[in-house]
């Protein structure tokens, strides 16, 4: 897991953004991209049936066999269009209704996301 920088870039984005990595951090989950070795791939599979949470699925699979790392970088950019569209606040309870639900409920979801 890796730390985020918005794109675009504020005051705002970046306040928000420094609290979702401390979140991502502490509890071990992710909005960004992960990094997996590929001899776990064998035994770790991607729910493409999941339209939000599959990462947090796969991660959840790659605990059993290894130990997380968190890499805190500078280099790694996302965009805050979702967080512009939705409103950062709406965003952030839509993700953890969406997160704390169990898998068979995820599997039902439709989850557009924006483009």
């Amino acid at each position: 897991m890796v730390s985020l920088r918005p794109v675009p870039d504020s005051r705002v984005a970046r306040g928000w953004y420094h609290f979702f990595n401390f979140v991502s951090y502490v509890t071990r989950t992710t909005k960004s991209i992960q990094f997996i070795r590929r001899d776990l791939l064998g035994d770790i599979r991607y729910d493409e049936s999941l339209t939000f949470g599959e990462d947090e699925q796969m991660l959840k699979e790659c605990r059993r066999h290894v130990r997380h790392f968190y890499l805190k970088t500078r280099s790694v950019f996302s965009s805050t269009r979702r967080f512009l569209r939705n409103g950062w606040i709406r965003e952030l309870f839509t993700s953890i209704h969406l997160i704390v639900l169990p898998y068979r409920k995820k599997q039902s979801i439709d989850y557009t996301a924006p483009r």
